[in-house]
């Protein structure tokens, strides 16, 4: 607070005179127009210690710049590792040899490219269709009995018919 009060914006941010952030701060004082920016990387070093990101807004209020700033490095952080965990979940359900699919209430809401390989399908034909349109009659009724036990947080280990995409009727394990 002492740092702040009574100081210069560019004698508190040394680093922030060069710098894209600048620009938009001084559009936003002619322009008079609300600037809003999130997870950005702090250009300075000064307003979040360490480099880290920053949430920012600026709007001009009696013809000077009001300026708040928020710490969201740990969002950020927490965004990336997130991401980065799903890129390697879909590198390795989309290369598996084993069909990997996600079915909710019973429509299949993802598979993996190995239907393909497997089946002669693309994913696409199969997601947001019923489970249970690919399955044989004959194993309907554990087709079902399967998706309700999913849908409760179940798990089980089964063997039924699905068809490819000729129409002929394959034995499958399903986990």
């Amino acid at each position: 607070k002492e740092k702040l009060l009574g100081s210069s914006f560019l004698a508190i941010l040394p680093g922030i005179n060069h710098s894209p952030l600048m620009t938009l701060l001084l559009q936003a004082v002619a322009s008079g127009d609300y600037l809003v920016l999130d997870d950005v990387e702090d250009p300075t070093g000064v307003l979040v210690p360490g480099n880290g990101f920053i949430e920012l807004r600026a709007i001009r209020v009696n013809g000077v710049l009001s300026l708040t700033w928020r710490d969201v490095t740990e969002r950020h952080q927490m965004m990336q590792r997130i991401a980065a965990s799903e890129q390697q979940h879909r590198l390795l359900t989309e290369n598996a040899s084993d069909v990997v699919m996600l079915v909710r209430q019973g429509i299949i809401k993802w598979i993996s490219p190995s239907l393909n390989r497997m089946l002669g399908w693309s994913p696409g034909r199969w997601v947001g269709h019923p489970f249970e349109q690919f399955v044989h009659r004959e194993d309907l009724g554990l087709a079902k009995q399967c998706c309700r036990e999913e849908h409760h947080g179940g798990s089980r280990v089964t063997r039924l018919r699905l068809r490819d995409s000729l129409g002929q009727h394959h034995w499958v394990e399903a986990h």
